[in-house]
């Protein structure tokens, strides 16, 4: 029972939060961004939290799914990617 709420919530989460985020990227009105700021900062911490939650109920198989080379490789280039994304700016400001 407790699986099935977590998943749902970071389900439900996770579409506000891209929902929200490409209203927000397409959308050029101050007042539509500003309202919809408060739906993608809300769902953004139950995103967070239930996938914590996720990750700690199903840490055995999720370390079986790291020793995996491919999942190796992906996670690498994955984390590059995010460094870089938040580092670019830093650099180029």
């Amino acid at each position: 029972m407790k699986r099935n709420i977590i998943a749902i919530a970071a389900f439900v989460s996770f579409l506000a939060m891209s929902s929200s985020g490409m209203v927000m990227f397409f959308n050029d009105s101050d007042r539509m961004n500003d309202l919809v700021e408060g739906v993608h900062l809300t769902f953004g911490f139950i995103l967070t939290f239930s996938v914590l939650l996720h990750i700690l109920l199903n840490f055995a198989p999720l370390k079986k799914h790291l020793q995996e080379k491919s999942t190796k490789v992906v996670g690498t280039v994955l984390c590059l990617l995010l460094s870089f994304l938040y580092l670019a700016p830093i650099y180029l400001s």
